[in-house]
């Protein structure tokens, strides 16, 4: 299991080292600001 966790985490960071990073950090950015968007509007009670 340990072995497959390496693995993983070898190919999770050429992924992220390539030139997808930008993307992958503008979807994370993105999605970060719907949920606390949504969070927002929950707690003013418009949701």
């Amino acid at each position: 299991m340990l072995m497959l966790y390496a693995m993983l985490g070898s190919r999770a960071t050429r992924l992220l080292a390539g030139p997808n990073a930008v993307w992958i950090d503008r979807l994370y950015g993105i999605a970060l600001l719907g949920l606390s968007s949504t969070l927002i509007l929950q707690s003013l009670g418009h949701l």
